[in-house]
């Protein structure tokens, strides 16, 4: 009968509702069972885990300052041993850091795995890494952090735990070379690298690397990368000259004109953060564009980066070489660019055409003058016309009538003379002739004509051009002039 009822018994449908209460009855009698490990573990986690902290390398001195110093910006490392003699079963958990004007980052998820032996006892360890960045100077504490880590208990189920570390305290500086710096942008660092590179295209989209001259239209792209070691990438300051957030242009990126030779056009910057084997690398790469605007030279502009080197506690500047660039002109940018000069040579010519024409109306009904006749017979090689006007100038200024009279007088004596009008005696005066004689001839007659002066004048010239360096000259001079007059009585 007992075997009949049990039978009957397992053919009888399970009720839905039954169901559900049974697998609720399952969980809460679980949770229970995890409740009772959590109890159990926070009495002897002492005995199965223990947690350490500290800032910076490890220094096991009971002597060492609490409080550690470092510079604004300096990247810092706080350090999270978690150890057991068991095993760990699952994962780790950090709680949250807040520090006011400390940056803290968790840039390696994972914590360095390793093995020790205290009392001769085998450890588990867990190492965690969590880097600070303090962004101004002053004394700061770290609270204790809350972290939850799960491990094998003595009887081998799952002992969960939450451990909590020591509080920590340093204290941040600016340095005394960097507090000069108050309009300056820098970073800190142990180790810096700057790359640069010029890309020019021209106005119909061809690229090339270099151009020996550029034309308007023409865009010139300047690629900078700065690569620093213990740092974040948005501490990085940037270098180039870039357009103000906010002022898009077409095609979706910053753009703005900071000078009349060229709009600027920015891409945003790339920030990259990346960590191997326990080195911290961060890079920041600014890409700017140039549309060459006007013609002449471009110049864009040197840049220098300062940075305080962490390995050495010394401030280092680096510095990014500009370039300059030759631009053709237009029409429309060549008279921009020497717009002065343009004003100039055009109010100087219509002087000297209103000059020009004042004269020419002046002696339209006028005798021309001895020197027109004179700067039209030689310019139109009219030899014998031009030598006779050379011999009225010499009547006419110093009433002499040969050459020879005016080489040998005292007042007018000098070797420059005596070569011109030997020349001027000598020289064959033919109308056909290589164009070099033709020049030759002309200078030849405007310098004797430039020559042949009136006798105060040469007088007044070899006084000023020769100092008197002979006090007894002196005398001679009214001998001289007293020959010159006796000459001039004759005539």
């Amino acid at each position: 009968m007992m075997s009949l009822n049990n039978c009957a018994i397992a053919r009888l449908p399970m009720n839905p509702s039954l169901r559900s209460l049974m697998l609720i009855l399952f969980i809460l009698f679980s949770a229970s069972l995890v409740v009772s490990f959590d109890v159990h573990a926070q009495g002897e986690h002492a005995e199965l885990v223990k947690i350490e902290s500290w800032l910076g390398e490890r220094v096991d001195n009971p002597d060492k300052e609490l409080a550690q110093t470092y510079a604004v910006n300096e990247q810092l490392i706080l350090n999270i041993e978690v150890s057991t003699p068991r095993w760990f079963t699952g994962g780790t958990r950090i709680g949250d850091i807040e520090i006011p004007n400390v940056i803290v980052k968790q840039r390696n998820p994972l914590a360095t795995n390793y093995t020790k032996r205290e009392n001769g006892q085998t450890w588990s360890v867990q190492l965690w890494e969590i880097t600070l960045y303090p962004q101004a100077a002053g004394q700061y504490q770290i609270a204790p952090i809350q972290v939850d880590t799960s491990v094998s208990g003595r009887d081998g189920k799952t002992v969960r735990t939450t451990l909590s570390t020591t509080p920590n305290e340093f204290r941040v500086t600016v340095p005394s070379q960097l507090q000069t710096l108050t309009d300056k942008k820098w970073l800190s660092a142990s180790k810096v690298n700057i790359d640069q590179a010029w890309q020019v295209a021209s106005g119909n989209g061809s690229q090339s690397g270099e151009l020996s001259t550029l034309k308007v239209g023409d865009t010139i792209t300047r690629t900078v990368k700065v690569t620093a070691n213990d740092t974040l990438s948005v501490l990085i300051p940037p270098l180039l000259d870039t357009p103000v957030e906010g002022n898009k242009g077409s095609s979706g990126s910053n753009e703005v004109t900071i000078s009349s030779k060229y709009h600027c056009y920015s891409q945003p910057s790339k920030l990259e953060d990346t960590q191997t084997r326990g080195h911290y690398i961060s890079s920041r790469e600014e890409v700017v564009t140039y549309v060459v605007q006007a013609g002449g030279e471009v110049t864009l502009s040197p840049a220098e980066l300062y940075w305080w080197n962490t390995s050495t506690n010394q401030l280092e500047v680096m510095t990014l070489t500009g370039k300059t660039f030759n631009v053709k002109h237009t029409f429309g940018s060549f008279v921009a660019e020497y717009r002065a000069r343009v004003l100039a040579g055009i109010t100087i010519i219509a002087g000297l055409g209103l000059s020009i024409g004042f004269v020419a109306r002046y002696y339209a009904n006028r005798p021309t003058p001895l020197w027109g006749q004179f700067a039209e017979s030689v310019v139109k090689q009219h030899w014998p016309k031009a030598t006779g006007l050379v011999y009225r100038k010499l009547r006419r200024d110093t009433r002499l009538i040969e050459l020879n009279q005016y080489s040998q007088n005292a007042i007018y004596q000098n070797k420059t003379w005596k070569k011109v009008s030997h020349a001027l005696q000598n020289s064959p005066k033919q109308k056909k002739g290589s164009t070099r004689q033709k020049w030759g001839l002309q200078k030849l007659f405007f310098s004797a004509w430039r020559q042949i002066r009136k006798p105060e004048q040469q007088q007044r010239n070899f006084k000023f051009a020769i100092p008197k360096a002979l006090p007894e000259l002196e005398n001679i001079r009214p001998k001289a002039d007293a020959s010159l007059h006796s000459n001039y009585n004759n005539d």
